[in-house]
Parts: C-alpha cells; structure tokens; sequence
C-alpha cells in the first residue's frame, strides 16, 4: 500500500491480533557533502529500519538506522548527486527519496 498503512489481523485462541506498520517518512542527508572517501551521514524516522543510498541513481549501499542516525562512508566525485530511502525492518514497507544532495569539490 505505497504511502499508507496496512493491517493484518491473525485468529488466535485468546482473540484477535491487529498488527499496523507505517511507511517510513523519507530520510535526510546532511549537507555539505564532499568529494572524496568521507562519511555521509544523515536522519533517519525508525531504528532498525535500512537506509538505501543512491548516487546518480546507482544503489551505494544500505546500513541500519541506529539511534535516529546513520553513516556511509564512499567514494564520491564533486557534482554526484545523492539520495536516499528508508525500509521498514521487515522489508516490506519503502519510504520516500530523500531531497538529492550535490556533492561539492
């Protein structure tokens, strides 16, 4: 259900179970971004959900969010042009791209 909410409900002995997971909302990058081999980090909504980064539109790499935050650390050339996106834990769940940062020399 891209952009919403979704429910399941599962009969059990004791009654029913309702469970409900929210599309994440899209990550940050912080800027600057510098060209070279340094760390881009930024914000995330949902610890233990994956942030996926992009540059020119080719998949970098992903990493867990920890404490709100995360860190990749990459090779980039000035005037790449980053985004990212946010996985629920259960991989079933995508968020939004993040606003497109332009790396700078």
């Amino acid at each position: 259900n891209p952009g919403g909410t979704w429910s399941a409900q599962e009969s059990n002995p004791g009654g029913t179970y309702t469970e409900q997971q929210k599309t994440p909302a899209a990550p940050t990058i912080n800027p600057p971004v510098s060209a070279g081999a340094g760390a881009v980090t930024g914000t995330g909504e949902t610890n233990g959900n994956t942030i996926y980064v992009w540059k020119n539109e080719v998949l970098v790499d992903s990493v867990v969010l920890a404490a709100g935050v995360w860190s990749l650390t990459f090779s980039k050339s000035a005037a790449d042009i980053l985004h990212a996106r946010e996985e629920t834990a259960a991989g079933n769940l995508i968020g939004p791209r993040s606003v497109s940062v332009t790396v700078v020399a």
